[in-house]
C-alpha cells in the first residue's frame, strides 16, 4: 500500500480525507484487509513526506511494516499500534516519534531510531523487541520507556537517552536476552527478575535517586563505567 511517489504523505487510521497531497488509509479501509496476508507494507521504503498514525489509533492481524527513507524519512505515531493474532510491528525511517503504546499478542516490535514524545510502553505477550538505531527524548525530557517483552529479547542496538534531553525512567521487563549494546544515559534504569542481561559496553548513567537495578544475572562483553547521580544506588539482585 504506497503512493504514487516518494514526495505524497501517508495518513493510516481515522476517517477518510479528500486530500490529493496525502494516501489516506482510514479506518474503513483498514478493516477491509482480511486476516491472512504474509505481510503488510505501507508506504515506500524511499517516502520523504511523512507517516502519521493517527490518534484514534490502528489495529492489524498481520505482520506490518511502515516505512519511510532510512535517513531522511519521518513516522510519527500519535495514536496507540496494536497487533493481534500473529501481527507484527516494524517502522522503518530515520526517525520514528513515539507518541503511543506499541501492542502484540506475541509478535515482534522493531523500531528504528526512536524518539518519545511522551511515556512510551512497548507490550509483545512473548515477541522481541528491538531498537534498531537510538533511542532519544523529545522536548523537555523525563518521558519513561517501560518494555514488557514476556519471554522475548530485548535489543538495543544503538545509544539509550544522551545527556539532554534526559531520558525518564528505563525498564525492560523480559524473561529472555535483554542486550545494552552502546550504553544508556537516563534517569533511572530497571530489568526484572526474569532472563539475562548483556552489555555490550559505553557508559550507564542515571540521573535520580533510583539509579541503577539489574534484577537478572548481567555479563558484561566490553569494558563499561556504571554512573549515577543524585545519590541513586546500584543494585544486582
Amino acid at each position: 500500500l504506497q503512493t504514487d511517489n516518494a514526495t505524497q504523505a501517508v495518513h493510516v487510521g481515522g476517517i477518510e480525507v479528500i486530500d490529493p497531497g496525502t494516501l489516506t488509509l482510514s479506518n474503513t479501509d483498514l478493516a477491509a484487509l482480511a486476516d491472512g496476508f504474509t505481510s503488510i507494507a505501507i508506504a515506500r521504503g524511499l517516502g520523504t513526506a511523512g507517516l502519521t498514525i493517527d490518534p484514534q489509533g490502528v489495529a492489524f492481524a498481520d505482520p506490518v511494516t511502515f516505512r519511510q527513507h532510512g535517513k531522511t524519512g519521518v513516522i510519527t505515531v500519535l495514536g496507540p499500534v496494536t497487533g493481534t493474532g500473529d501481527a507484527s510491528l516494524e517502522f522503518d525511517a530515520g526517525a520514528t516519534f513515539l507518541s503511543a503504546n506499541l501492542t502484540t499478542a506475541g509478535g515482534a516490535v522493531s523500531v528504528d531510531y526512536a524518539r518519545l514524545n511522551t511515556n512510551v510502553i512497548v507490550t509483545t505477550a512473548g515477541g522481541d523487541v528491538l531498537f534498531n538505531g537510538d533511542v532519544a527524548d523529545q522536548g523537555t525530557g523525563g518521558h519513561s520507556l517501560t518494555i514488557n517483552a514476556g519471554a522475548g529479547d530485548v535489543t538495543f542496538m544503538a545509544k539509550v537517552g544522551a545527556k539532554t534531553p534526559v531520558l525518564g525512567d528505563v525498564v525492560v521487563n523480559s524473561s529472555g536476552v535483554t542486550k545494552l549494546n552502546k550504553g544508556l544515559q537516563a534517569n533511572s534504569f530497571t530489568t526484572d527478575a526474569g532472563g539475562t542481561t548483556e552489555i555490550g559496553g559505553g557508559q550507564i548513567r542515571t540521573f535520580t535517586a533510583a539509579g541503577v537495578h539489574f534484577g537478572d544475572p548481567v555479563t558484561v562483553n566490553s569494558s563499561m563505567t556504571i554512573n549515577t547521580r543524585n545519590g541513586g544506588s546500584i543494585t544486582f539482585d
